[in-house]
């Protein structure tokens, strides 16, 4: 009897991460050896993003279920670093029934795997003042809410009080596990010490080393005066200039282990509840104990074992950033090609071929049938209709090609239907397909030979594309409605003789539907209520042609100020309302300084005896208020408002 295929999954914050990316290539060579499925899953951060928009990433994580895996491994220890122990705590115990494996974190009542992150800081410390006789410490740290970082720190903290290094809070600087902020707030110690009298830099993660390594650069510190040391042993320790000492949590070990145990749960065996993986130091030619011109020895272990690496591997890293530039390139080009407004159909036909050249084996895009708005909540709540907009898969050779809408499946029960990628070919990468608050569904690849963080760039760019094309596609279904709704006109004396405006029923009729389709694409916009001053003024002063003519004026000023998408109307004798889409408040503070500079600048060039002024009002549509009759009456106060103004003697922006 044939063993169950397993579907395992893994759940990572980012693609663009190193420490991610190794993670995920051991766990994807244990589900190879062991005959697994693998879908990994990018959720960002659970709780906070540096990124306003960072959050829609959680969305994928509701394609997480019974139905769609049989385990999950799920990488704690990164979300650790923004959430607290209890919300973490909740979130991951969320995906049970599933059987869950936890990574980083020991999580109660599911498996958990965690790194001695103490005895490798203590490690690193203690080589440093026994070896190279270092007494002035410096410490890259974090202050948020990591668990790893704390106790990291605490350890650097506990080593230095035992072998009698002073040490203070003056000598933390934190980068909180960044480079670019680590970087930066080197910049200001420096620019604030004016000086530099320290003989290390121990940091709590490699990204944070690598800005000290950088920021001794810029400053001729040398490899001899100051050194280096850093915390993961991500691939690039081994490659960069020089390279980094550090402490490996052994990534493979983790992969492999989290799998094997995972794996072994599905099987039914008994795992234990916590394994506990070292941190081991890994000294290189940052703090000296690798000579630069060593191209045989990768590292040196605590024993004095040396890891030897081949001259092959360094060649390929001296060629590596001039392979990642030409990726680079093509993206910056596939960009620079997608400037131009598709339709959702026109995208769809165009976006198979067009991810094909990146290297791709297969990538398919689903769309929820209907877009949705997610403001921040902690769980997506999942569409049950979803629809293959584009898909390939080369190892198949399937391609979708139907027409628009045509595979409709429930996202619920499974990512993708029957067919569409083959999962035995490879792990398959998910994430949430957004663009500001809407979410539009998911895209589904298996990544080929590019950089991860390149193929994260690409994805962003079908992001931008598919919104666009969304968005373009009811316009171009706005315009068509526009235009049976102008076709109809005539007949129906919707059209006002006098200014060649829509009138109030043209207005009515034309503004209700525009106003409906900007609330359907979340633009809103808002209605502006506007009034001639004066008009009977001029009438009764110059005659009822002049009248006219300052009314004609009005209609000009408006279709000067506004869009051609906008609805402009002349709704009464000299009252006049206009609704944009997409205008916010501070765009309509613009907007009624420019009516006042059209006015002007008609009255210039007109040569009347009478002068052409107009005061308006605003509202806001809003989803909870689309009436536009309401709208007008609203704006209608607010202009009312800007009369008494004017009549009082008083100046400020027309409301």
């Amino acid at each position: 009897m044939s063993r169950k295929r397993f579907r395992l999954g893994l759940v990572i914050d980012d693609f663009e991460a190193d420490y991610e990316c190794e993670l995920a290539g051991e766990v994807s060579e244990f589900c190879s050896a062991h005959d697994c499925s693998l879908s990994i899953y990018e959720i960002g951060s659970i709780e906070c993003s540096s990124d306003e928009y960072g959050y829609q990433k959680r969305a994928a994580a509701s394609l997480i279920n019974t139905k769609n895996l049989d385990g999950l491994i799920f990488h704690s220890s990164v979300q650790s670093n923004s959430v607290t122990e209890e919300k973490l705590f909740e979130y991951v115990q969320s995906f049970l029934p599933l059987r869950v494996v936890s990574l980083g974190v020991d999580v109660p009542e599911i498996p958990s795997i965690v790194i001695d992150n103490e005895t490798g800081m203590r490690g690193i410390i203690i080589h440093l003042i026994e070896k190279h006789s270092c007494r002035k410490f410096l410490l890259l740290g974090v202050n948020g809410k990591s668990e790893e970082a704390a106790v990291r720190m605490e350890a650097a903290r506990n080593t230095f009080k035992e072998k009698e290094i002073q040490f203070s809070d003056d000598d933390i600087v934190f980068g909180n596990f960044s480079y670019i902020e680590a970087l930066q707030n080197l910049e200001k110690f420096w620019s604030i010490h004016k000086s530099f009298d320290y003989d290390a830099i121990v940091s709590t993660n490699d990204e944070m080393a690598f800005a000290a390594l950088d920021f001794c650069h810029n400053h001729h510190i040398s490899e001899e005066q100051v050194k280096i040391t850093g915390f993961d042993d991500i691939r690039r320790c081994s490659f960069s200039a020089p390279t980094l000492t550090t402490v490996t949590q052994h990534i493979g070990r983790q992969g492999r282990t989290a799998a094997k145990t995972l794996y072994n749960l599905l099987q039914g065996k008994d795992v234990p509840h916590l394994q506990v993986i070292p941190a081991e130091p890994r000294f290189r030619q940052s703090c000296g104990c690798v000579m630069s011109g060593d191209l045989q020895t990768n590292a040196v272990m605590e024993n004095g074992k040396r890891i030897s690496c081949s001259e092959l591997s360094r060649n390929y890293s001296a060629s590596e950033w001039y392979v990642k530039k030409n990726q680079l390139t093509r993206i910056i080009r596939y960009q620079n090609e997608m400037q131009v407004s598709v339709t959702l159909e026109e995208l769809r036909t165009r976006l198979n071929s067009d991810v094909q050249i990146f290297d791709m084996s297969g990538f398919a895009v689903c769309l929820y049938k209907e877009p949705v708005v997610m403001e921040k909540p902690e769980y997506f709540p999942l569409p049950e209709k979803a629809y293959v907009f584009s898909a390939f898969d080369k190892v198949s050779g399937r391609e979708i090609t139907g027409g628009y809408r045509g595979l409709e499946f429930n996202p619920h029960n499974r990512i993708l239907p029957e067919g569409v990628l083959d999962d035995t070919a490879g792990p398959l990468c998910i994430l949430a397909l957004y663009h500001g608050r809407m979410q539009y569904g998911y895209i589904v690849y298996r990544a080929g030979s590019l950089d991860m963080a390149l193929y994260e760039i690409l994805c962003m760019l079908v992001f931008t594309a598919v919104d666009s094309a969304y968005h373009h596609t009811l316009d171009e279904q706005e315009k068509a409605c526009l235009c049976e709704e102008n076709r109809m006109l005539g007949s129906i004396s919707q059209i006002d003789e006098l200014t060649e405006l829509l009138n109030r029923r043209g207005f009515m009729s034309v503004g209700k539907k525009a106003v409906e389709v900007a609330v359907k694409t979340k633009k809103y916009g808002a209605v502006i209520f506007c009034d001639m001053d004066d008009l009977k003024k001029i009438n009764d002063t110059y005659g009822h042609q002049a009248g006219d003519e300052a009314i004609k004026g009005c209609g000009e000023v408006l279709c000067a100020v506004f869009r051609t998408s906008d609805i402009i109307g002349r709704i009464g004798g000299d009252e006049f309302a206009v609704f944009a889409a997409g205008l916010n408040p501070a765009m309509y503070d613009r907007m009624t300084k420019k009516i006042g500079d059209e006015c002007a600048l008609w009255n210039k060039t007109k040569d009347k005896p009478f002068t052409l002024s107009l005061s308006a009002g605003y509202a806001p549509v809003t989803a909870d208020c689309t009436d536009l009759s309401s709208l007008l009456r609203t704006a209608d106060s607010g202009l009312y408002r800007e009369k008494r103004r004017k009549k009082a003697g008083k100046t400020g922006k027309m409301q």
